[in-house]
């Protein structure tokens, strides 16, 4: 009967068989999605309230916080980089 990967108490996948990195990824693979500047910043605001307090903004004002804003601008501009420094936009350029 073969073991599976499962969560343990604390959040971190424990493996309870032998299996190759390759095989975890792929079965556990939506925990390995790549994680962009403006998806960590919305995270951390979520996890400190600070999304509330602008929603709460937004229900006062009437007007928008700017939260889906900015976290667009981060993650492309931390793509944009991510291209820079691998050299793919440096290519681009220069045809």
């Amino acid at each position: 009967m073969a073991k599976k990967a499962r969560r343990g108490d604390n959040g971190v996948w424990l493996v309870d068989e032998e299996m190759s990195f390759e095989q975890f990824r792929r079965a556990y693979s939506r925990d390995f999605q790549p994680t962009l500047a403006g998806d960590v910043v919305e995270k951390f605001c979520k996890y400190t309230g600070i999304a509330a307090a602008a929603k709460a903004y937004e229900r006062l004002s009437g007007k928008s916080c700017g939260c889906k804003k900015r976290k667009n601008k981060l993650n492309r501009a931390h793509a944009r980089l991510k291209r820079y420094l691998s050299g793919d936009e440096k290519k681009e350029s220069s045809q």
